[in-house]
């Protein structure tokens, strides 16, 4: 009874997400960009994977089974600022959970428990917060557990059956507290565990507290290194009312170098509070730690401390003392770089991003290739180095022959200096069918400063003489401009593939080709003339899948794929059988240039018509980016 109860809410899916308002049509609609959406039946107390998301869910208590839909919103796609509050910054993709309930049951909440895997570490002197729109769930920081690369979430939540929005922002960690007592104490920061400072017993002439923050240092992304990067650990330790050591203090700090960097280190240390110069910092010798991942070292002062190597103090030192200077005053040395992809539907219709990143060639490179993978193309006229704090919002404003849909005089792009990069995108179109963009975008530097302004009150009651002047704080926001990037770039010429008259032709025997032999043909010229740069996204493959495409599905993956009635019936007139059609169809959407959003695009409209199988043919768009 049950299995043929999710057997036909499975057939009817379509007419659910219908009914609650998360789609227009039983057929799939398009994603919007940088978006995936997965959809599974979740069982009571029955670990259910989103493959494609990189999460599991787990539903809690006796209830009956709920169809649930996860969307995951990259953050280069997307703007959680109505979620934010504060100094938070974005840490995590958008995450957005829909309960869905086929048939008239009343209960419309669950508990759920989801496990998500981040491609990415948060800095040791920040702390993960889950913010929703409702703040509607929890989060432990036992349930956080760190790798080298990723960091895996527990997050418990109550979901309802419609939209449940969360993410995973950082907020930066206060100063840590310890208190000495006359005995052997061996104390390891909650920012930095694998940081370790032995105090002996008598090392204070009486009790004492232990001030301690912890800075990540990168010293290649500062220094523009090309060699090996190294990130490092800046430790600062100052004693309550200035105690003197009266022994030697042990001091361990991990420092993460790749593998086969066999250069030797040392400490970099200082005694001053706030110091300004490389006379202030002084070269310590260090051993490395047992277990190869830190740097061991002995002082009779504290104060602030990193390990280094010793060949960058040799080729460079004031780069360095410079770098850990930015590390403590959190500013970050950045680039701007635009990225603009034309929309092949529509002459003069485009995307531009403005991005925000390390100036570094290999991280330039890194975002150049995964905006590549999306259609974009790079627009080298920037190169100029900006130094900004590690979180600054920064005010985008267009100026030119082009307009954007949005009226908002700015748009506001948060950096975050988490993931190196942080980006916005603009839909744009070109003005007076313009041949070429010319324009500039401004960006902007938002800075805040506290004003003192005069308020008077009014004084009420029969006694009362004159009215009550006071004083207020208020936070002004004003604008300094930072740099300016034209935009000159002509509009390519038809970016869609022409429409192919496929008709078969007869051979001397009167014998028709086959429509394979025709499908073969039609791909390898379009593929010869437009090669594909994604692995797996070939005309080739395309081909395959309209060979197992009949009649009944062409009308909707025409309307899915936007190719307009008047092509279609071109394409329909120069061809014998829906296959072929089916092909011209796909290759119209494809285009020259083909990218990566296309194949989720294609995947969700292939389910969206019965057609899961031939979805599974295209790669995983997981392993493109």
């Amino acid at each position: 009874m049950e299995e043929s109860r999710l057997s036909n809410a499975i057939s009817n899916f379509g007419e659910v997400l219908v009914n609650h308002g998360l789609r227009d049509s039983p057929v799939a609609s398009e994603e919007p960009e940088g978006m995936i959406c997965e959809t599974n039946f979740v069982l009571p107390g029955v670990y259910q994977p989103f493959h494609n998301i990189n999460a599991t869910a787990w539903l809690h208590g006796e209830t009956s089974p709920f169809l649930m839909l996860m969307k995951k919103t990259q953050v280069e796609y997307t703007n959680m600022d109505m979620i934010l509050a504060g100094r938070q910054r974005p840490f995590s993709d958008k995450y957005e959970c829909v309960l869905l309930k086929p048939s008239n049951e009343t209960q419309k909440t669950a508990k759920v428990n989801f496990s998500l895997t981040i491609d990415c570490v948060p800095a040791r002197n920040e702390s993960l917060v889950l913010v929703t729109m409702e703040n509607k769930a929890s989060l432990r920081s036992a349930d956080i557990n760190r790798t080298l690369k990723q960091t895996i979430v527990e997050v418990s939540m109550i979901c309802k059956n419609e939209n449940n929005v969360f993410a995973l922002v950082t907020e930066e960690s206060e100063e840590e507290r310890v208190s000495i007592l006359n005995k052997n104490t061996t104390v390891r920061p909650s920012m930095e565990p694998d940081a370790e400072i032995y105090i002996e017993k008598g090392t204070f002439d009486m009790p004492t507290d232990l001030t301690i923050n912890v800075f990540d240092c990168d010293m290649s992304d500062h220094m523009l290194m090309q060699t090996a990067p190294l990130s490092t650990t800046l430790l600062s330790i100052n004693t309550s009312n200035d105690h003197q050591l009266r022994k030697e203090v042990e001091i361990t700090i991990p420092v993460k170098v790749p593998e086969d960097d066999n250069d030797s280190m040392c400490v970099l240390g200082t005694s001053k509070d706030n110091p300004q110069t490389v006379e202030d910092w002084e070269v310590m010798d260090a051993d490395i730690s047992d277990d190869g991942k830190g740097v061991c070292f002995r002082t009779k002062h504290l104060s602030i401390f990193t390990p280094i190597r010793k060949s960058d103090i040799e080729k460079d030192i004031n780069g360095v003392v410079d770098a850990l200077h930015a590390a403590r005053r959190s500013v970050k040395k950045v680039i701007f770089d635009i990225y603009i992809r034309f929309d092949s539907n529509k002459r003069g219709r485009f995307e531009l991003v403005v991005e925000v990143t390390s100036p570094r060639k290999e991280a330039r490179e890194l975002r150049e290739n995964f905006w590549k993978k999306d259609g974009f193309i790079k627009h080298n006229s920037n190169n100029s180095i900006c130094t900004v704090n590690s979180m600054q919002n920064f005010r985008i404003k267009i100026k030119g022959n082009f307009h954007s849909q949005n009226k908002n005089v700015f748009t506001v792009l948060r950096y975050d200096g988490k993931r190196g990069a942080k980006s916005i995108l603009l839909e744009l179109e070109v003005s007076n069918s313009s041949p070429a963009i010319d324009g500039i975008v401004l960006i902007e530097k938002e800075m805040e400063f506290v004003e003192i302004v005069e308020k008077v009150i009014p004084q009420s009651g029969i006694f009362c003489s004159k009215n009550m002047l006071i004083k207020e704080s208020v936070v002004r926001k004003v604008a300094e401009k930072l740099l300016e990037i034209p935009i000159e770039l002509e509009i390519p010429v038809e970016d869609q593939i022409e429409i192919f008259e496929s008709n078969s032709p007869d051979t001397e025997g009167n014998v028709p080709v086959p429509d394979d032999d025709i499908l073969e043909a039609m791909a390898t010229e379009i593929e010869i003339k437009y090669p594909s740069t994604i692995p797996g996204y070939t005309a080739q493959i395309l081909a395959t899948i309209a060979s197992q495409i009949d009649s009944t599905k062409l009308e909707p993956l025409r309307t899915n794929l936007m190719v307009n009635e008047t092509d279609f019936k071109k394409m329909m007139d120069n061809s014998n059988t829906p296959a072929i059609t089916a092909l011209q169809v796909l290759l119209r959407y494809r285009g020259k240039r083909p990218h990566v959003s296309q194949v989720t695009t294609i995947q969700s409209v292939l389910r969206g018509i019965g057609a899961e199988d031939l979805a599974l043919l295209l790669p995983d768009t997981k392993d493109l980016r």
